[in-house]
Parts: C-alpha cells; structure tokens; sequence
C-alpha cells in the first residue's frame, strides 16, 4: 500500500534518521578514554582561567593513578579467572613482577 501524502511517505524515514543520529551521538560521548579527554579538557580549561599548578599536578597525578588501576584491572582479569578461589595476594604480587616492561 502507498501513503496517502508525501507527510505519510516520509515521516517513517525521519524518525529513522531522527533515532541514528541520536545513536551516533550516544556512542561518540560513551567511548571508553572519553572521561580522559573531557577532563584533559577540563584541565586545560582551568589552566588558562589561572588555576593553582599544584592543584593542576595533583589532578594529572589521580588521572594516570586512575588509568594505570584500570589497566590493572583488565590484566589481572586476562590471567585469573573470576571464580578462581585459591588465589593469594602473594600470587598476584609474584605475577606483576614477573612481568617485564614494554
């Protein structure tokens, strides 16, 4: 069956535009390193308004504490499985120094 008015014809078509740019436009802004980039941001903002350049180097500092913990996290879930019962710290620790660096 045919619309009746070209209103009929393409109001299905702009809602289905309507929906992707609104699905493009959530992804773009829940990218995980968004946060990062918006706080760098952020930072940079506060830098040229005059803030404190202790309190800037202490942001930068839970910044990296931050992205260091998560890329902790990740590498210890790659190498023990999460039921995993018997694990001590004491193995956790020897497995990190095993580690070299890259």
């Amino acid at each position: 069956m045919f619309p009746e008015t070209p209103e009929d014809y393409y109001r299905p078509i702009y809602f289905e535009v309507l929906d992707l740019i609104t699905t493009f436009i959530t992804d773009r802004f829940n990218r995980p390193g968004y946060n990062v980039f918006h706080n760098v941001q952020n930072l940079i903002l506060k830098a040229v308004q005059g803030l404190d350049l202790k309190c800037m180097a202490t942001f930068i500092r839970l910044i990296l504490i931050m992205n260091y913990l998560e890329l902790s996290w990740e590498i210890l879930r790659a190498n023990f499985t999460p039921n995993q019962t018997s694990v001590k710290i004491t193995d956790v620790t020897e497995f990190f120094k095993a580690m070299t660096p890259v």
